[in-house]
């Protein structure tokens, strides 16, 4: 059994996590009662073929997740994750202003208007590519099996960069949110309390409303405000953000320091 590259079911290639879940815990089970171990170190000391220890590192890196309704991560975990990424890929060498990530979480929001306009709420994530076993992710590690996962691209990738965005703005100035909660416990918010003029009607229309959503949070220092809008706008358009924001993350740990070395 080799979890990724035969069955391409991984947290970096898909489809979606639960396979993944499942995936690891059927192999883990298997390697237990085939060679009484699951552990990477023993089985290479056996001398266990390498797609069994290839395997058995992949899971040690990203076991199975616990059982849990609703979202999978708290915004704890998440923000734990996203902060050892940034750190790893450059991205905390210098402290932005709090505008700065207002504008970058500005940006997000354009980002997903345009990805509604390429593609309408239809995924555009191109497949997974091969690479060469040289490449290494931001640890020093191998994770990808001589596969690297395609782009996510589309409206659902870009409301998982804004929750990811947000997540790291009120860690980097310390704005509180609720370590426990995961989105499932994000109730959503009446746009018209927060600012919609009118009935939101479009697309465009819900985007306008979360750039006035993210002034507001600018000025009030709300994470949970800003991250209740985003949950309610996704919901409106039937995007589940629990894949989205893994499926985000896991690429994010495949991309090189400071991608596109950019100065924020």
């Amino acid at each position: 059994m080799y979890a990724c590259r035969k069955q391409r079911i991984c947290p970096y290639c898909g489809p979606t996590s639960e396979d993944w879940d499942r995936l690891a815990t059927e192999w883990l089970a298997w390697a237990l009662e085939t060679y009484g171990t699951t552990s990477s170190h023993e089985l290479r000391s056996r001398g266990v073929p390498p797609n069994v220890t290839d395997t058995a590192d992949l899971i040690e890196t990203h076991p199975p997740r616990k059982e849990r309704p609703g979202m999978t991560s708290t915004l704890a975990e998440m923000t734990a994750e996203i902060r050892t990424i940034n750190t790893a890929l450059g991205w905390r060498e210098k402290t932005n202003t709090l505008g700065e990530y207002v504008a970058l979480l500005h940006s997000e929001v354009a980002e997903t208007l345009e990805a509604y306009r390429d593609h309408q709420l239809a995924d555009a994530t191109g497949p997974a590519t091969p690479v060469v076993a040289a490449e290494e992710d931001y640890m020093g590690n191998y994770p990808h099996q001589g596969w690297r996962p395609g782009k996510p691209e589309g409206v659902g990738s870009e409301f998982a960069d804004m929750v990811i965005r947000l997540l790291d703005t009120c860690d980097v100035h310390h704005i509180s949110m609720p370590e426990v909660w995961t989105l499932a416990d994000v109730k959503p918010v009446d746009p018209a309390l927060i600012g919609a003029p009118h009935e939101l009607t479009t697309f465009g229309d819900w985007m306008a409303w979360l750039h006035r959503a993210t002034d507001l949070f600018w000025g009030a220092h709300d994470g949970v405000l800003l991250l209740r809008c985003i949950v309610t706008a996704a919901d409106q358009f039937g995007l589940d953000l629990d894949p989205e924001i893994e499926r985000k993350i896991a690429y994010n740990r495949t991309r090189p320091y400071k991608h596109g070395g950019r100065a924020l």
